[in-house]
């Protein structure tokens, strides 16, 4: 007996491009047979089971409103909330990191009830006072453009008694205002 008889047997080893067509057709077919099952599940999600109108089975349009009505009302996202501490910060009473320790002390109530998550949300009609004192959010911005005289400081206020920028635009409106740029003293 010659090794004749067991050709038949022995798998012979692909070298070369052949190999690497072969793998290639293999990688073909497995993403065909992939992509052929998933339309299929997309085909049967898209038409589902189908409803019968007859006697005893709910219609469409009866399943529709039902399962409307098993669900919870979600909250459409209101463009007019903010958060509380933002809410705060945006009235001038001080920056929104502030405004959190602010909220979180106790000291901000909404609608007469004492809040102590800054992320609460609150709207423009909601009555919002800091320690006591109703506060509004500022919805126009005031800005003052001043050409600083030599010998006065960029800043609200001076524990050296130095003039500040602030004493010059104190009486020029009622809302708050604050400088926003840096100069020296001897600066103009």
């Amino acid at each position: 007996m010659g090794k004749s008889n067991f050709n038949q047997f022995i798998q012979k080893n692909e070298k070369g491009a052949k190999l690497k067509e072969s793998i290639r057709q293999e990688k073909k077919k497995v993403r065909q047979e992939t992509k052929e099952f998933f339309s299929q599940q997309k085909q049967k999600n898209k038409t589902g089971t189908p409803l019968a109108s007859a006697e005893g089975k709910r219609t469409a349009a009866q399943l529709i409103t039902k399962q409307a009505a098993n669900k919870e009302a979600v909250p459409e996202k209101d463009p007019g909330l903010m958060p509380l501490n933002k809410y705060v910060a945006h009235a001038g009473i001080c920056s929104r990191r502030d405004a959190a320790e602010l909220v979180k002390s106790g000291k901000v109530s909404v609608n007469d009830t004492v809040i102590t998550e800054p992320g609460f949300k609150v709207g423009r009609k909601d009555d919002i006072k800091v320690q006591g004192k109703k506060v509004n959010a500022n919805k126009n911005p005031v800005y003052i453009l001043l050409n600083k005289p030599k010998d006065h400081i960029t800043t609200t206020d001076d524990p050296q008694g130095r003039k500040t920028v602030m004493d010059i635009v104190k009486k020029a409106t009622t809302e708050r205002v604050y400088p926003v740029g840096r100069l020296d003293r001897n600066t103009t």
